[in-house]
């Protein structure tokens, strides 16, 4: 089970490992967990109705200490949650209050298949619910994600029909440029035309006036 590691129940006053669970299968780790248990049941800091959190080589330990002296400790992975860690360790603390009588009238065998399942079933459901929160988490990832490929697309519609329009611009303004070029051309030969009909036109009336002017002289 990602994310807890090993949760226990413990009794102080003789240092006495209750009861506990092992959230991963055939953790190498669990006899070095009850060891550090009992070292921290021993210190002579430790009070009712208290809690704290230390840090740990192989993950981050929880404890809970309830009102009755009864510890509750749970380890994790460095990225779990404290917030999450403490709501585990109510939840077993609470479920647990019913049955801690029964410790003091030295029935700790009874105590210790209770407490296990207690932790069972809380730590079940705290990965339950960490497990749907993490879904919604990812759910709302895949929401961001399409938002944004939802703009991308929109960024490439509106630039292809901009695109389009500047082409359609282009083109027009293409055609206007050949048109006022053949338009010129026209002018131009137009202008030529009329320059070679002037010459044409002066030239005929130079002749006619040399010749109205030479030929008397002739005659």
């Amino acid at each position: 089970m990602q994310g807890i590691k090993y949760i226990a129940i413990g009794r102080p006053q003789d240092s006495i490992v209750l009861s506990s669970y092992s959230a991963v299968n055939h953790d190498p780790n669990d006899k070095t967990y009850n060891q550090v248990f009992r070292q921290v049941m021993r210190h002579p800091l430790l009070k009712p109705s208290f809690r704290f959190k230390l840090d740990f080589e192989l993950g981050n330990i929880f404890l809970l200490i309830d009102s009755h002296f009864v510890v509750y400790l749970v380890v994790v992975d460095t990225h779990f949650r404290e917030r999450h860690a403490f709501e585990l360790l109510n939840k077993v603390s609470a479920d647990c209050q019913p049955h801690v009588r029964s410790l003091q009238e030295g029935a700790e065998q009874s105590f210790q298949k209770r407490g296990l399942k207690i932790m069972k079933a809380a730590v079940s459901k705290t990965l339950y619910a960490l497990g749907n929160d993490k879904m919604v988490q990812v759910q709302q990832k895949v929401d961001e994600v399409v938002d944004v490929m939802q703009d991308n697309i929109k960024k490439t519609l509106l630039n292809t029909v901009l695109l389009e329009d500047l082409e359609e611009k282009t083109a027009q303004l293409s055609d206007t440029a050949s048109k006022f070029s053949r338009d010129a051309r026209k002018v131009k030969n137009k202008n030529l035309w009329n320059r070679l009909k002037l010459r044409m036109l002066g030239g005929g009336v130079a002749t006619i006036v040399l010749t109205a002017i030479v030929l008397p002289i002739v005659l």
